[in-house]
């Protein structure tokens, strides 16, 4: 048996998910969803999902503004 990471502090099973509560209304930090003990997922609020996108496009746009900064550079002797 792997020794894994369980990257937040608030885990479910997924038969209890199945079931069904209230808890994603009040979805303040992820949750792993465990399937016989092992993450099978996570599951996060839509907020935290919008600042992730942010970041990626965030991070995209620096790609983009470093590609043209160091493709502008001009030698000079």
């Amino acid at each position: 048996m792997d020794i894994q990471h369980i990257h937040t502090d608030q885990v479910i099973g997924i038969t209890d998910l199945k079931r069904g509560s209230n808890f994603v209304e009040h979805l303040d930090r992820p949750i792993a969803i465990l399937k016989r003990d092992t993450v099978q997922a996570y599951l996060i609020s839509p907020s935290m999902m919008d600042t992730f996108m942010e970041l990626i496009e965030d991070e995209k746009l620096r790609k983009i503004a470093q590609s043209r900064t160091e493709a502008s550079k001009i030698k000079i002797d």
